[in-house]
């Protein structure tokens, strides 16, 4: 049975900060989630597709690719193994 990443402890998934996108408007925040969390969310997503998203998969490998040496491998090992 795959379990929901909505399942997942919250500590662990959402590392998102709260920026100010420039210095120009400081009184705008975004939420920017850090590239494990979108890994996760996408791999997510592609397993509820029946891992039938080359859209999903392209993404996932993406960010993967974008982030090589500055991933949290242990944050991302305990997701996968989650879902």
């Amino acid at each position: 049975m795959r379990r929901s990443i909505a399942w997942w402890p919250a500590a662990l998934l959402v590392r998102s900060l709260q920026r100010r996108p420039t210095d120009r408007h400081p009184l705008i925040e975004a939420s920017v989630g850090c590239a494990e969390d979108i890994a996760i969310a996408k791999l997510e997503w592609y397993r509820l597709s029946g891992e039938n998203s080359d859209r999903q998969w392209s993404d996932i490998l993406g960010v993967l690719q974008l982030n090589q040496g500055k991933l949290d491998l242990f944050a991302l090992t305990l997701a996968l193994a989650w879902l």
